[in-house]
């Protein structure tokens, strides 16, 4: 009878060990899958703060244009 629930005991365990590892499997796929979305994100982050540097730019050298062409024309209002 011993024997019997020894087997058992050594049955359960090994079910216990099979559950675990496949929680950890779990686990793992899960951490890959959060790695890979930071990536992602920092690539978006990388990519949205280039395009607001663009963006300055662009409305810097248009206040810059605009700016001269109105000195121009009242410039050119005040010499006729």
């Amino acid at each position: 009878m011993a024997d019997n629930i020894s087997e058992k005991i050594l049955l359960i365990v090994g079910e216990i060990k099979g559950e675990v590892k496949g929680i950890n499997n779990r686990l793992d796929n899960i951490n890959g899958s959060i790695k890979n979305h930071e990536i992602r994100i920092n690539d978006n982050e990388d990519s949205i703060s280039q395009q607001k540097g663009k963006a300055t730019l662009c409305g810097a050298v248009t206040a810059t244009v605009i700016s001269a062409i109105g000195i121009a024309i009242a410039w050119l209002g005040l010499n006729k």
